[in-house]
């Protein structure tokens, strides 16, 4: 009997690009920060710069660093209308992607986890003592709904757009959404998908998100910056 294989370890170029994506979602590589092909060899433990320029090029196609001609890659700035188009396809995408979540439903364990998440224990505001574990879990909860939507593609666009809008939200905290509001629309989106009421789910997920969006784009407009279009400066 042939050995089941094991899972297939990160190459180089995915533990750059994932360090150095994480990095910037956690702003430990602010908006407007450069970055050098030789940082990145230096922190991700390699020695070749073939995909450590791979990863970098990967992050410029994800929209998150901008080449800059012989000095390196430059972290995307973050703007008010760059926001805007986000929150519409964060709309969009995890909207779709609820419906089709409720309609195919979700195995037992899944359900079970995603319940959990959108628990009234983690129901507190989003600049509380908890914060980082509470975005850990909003983050978590709308990713379980994409993979669920039963579409790779669709699924994999969600969670990149998603990985910026944790971004724009570390960079917004505190949010003008209350934790009631995100409780009940964390219900009301659980209720849908046991029940398998697409257009709830769907209809709930876009309230959820569309609240999200009024409270960062309620943030980044208080920076005289950014109402005026320009970059929001991280941080």
């Amino acid at each position: 009997m042939d050995e089941v294989p094991g899972p297939v370890p990160p190459t180089l170029m995915e533990k750059a690009y994932l360090r150095v994506k994480r990095d910037i979602i956690e702003l430990r590589l602010p908006p407007g920060h450069m970055i050098s092909e030789k940082q990145v060899v230096s922190a991700s433990g390699g020695s070749s710069k073939t995909p450590i320029r791979e990863a970098l090029a990967r992050l410029h196609r994800d929209g998150l660093v901008t080449p800059v001609r012989r000095r390196g890659y430059l972290v995307s700035e973050v703007t008010f209308s760059g926001v805007v188009d986000l929150c519409d396809m964060h709309t969009l995408l995890q909207g779709e992607a609820a419906g089709r979540t409720a309609a195919y439903g979700l195995p037992a364990d899944v359900l079970a986890r995603l319940r959990d998440l959108g628990s009234d224990e983690w129901s507190g505001s989003l600049d509380g003592p908890r914060s980082a574990e509470q975005l850990r879990r909003a983050v978590e909860f709308e990713a379980i709904i994409a993979g669920g939507a039963r579409n790779r593609r669709l699924a994999g666009t969600a969670v990149r757009v998603l990985d910026e809008i944790e971004r724009v939200l570390r960079m917004t905290v505190p949010l003008a959404l209350t934790g009631l509001d995100r409780l009940h629309t964390c219900r009301a989106i659980v209720e849908a998908i046991e029940t398998g009421d697409a257009e709830r789910s769907r209809a709930a997920m876009r309230s959820r998100c569309e609240a999200a969006a009024r409270g960062m784009l309620a943030a980044l407009a208080l920076r005289p910056a950014v109402r005026a279009g320009t970059p929001a400066p991280g941080g």
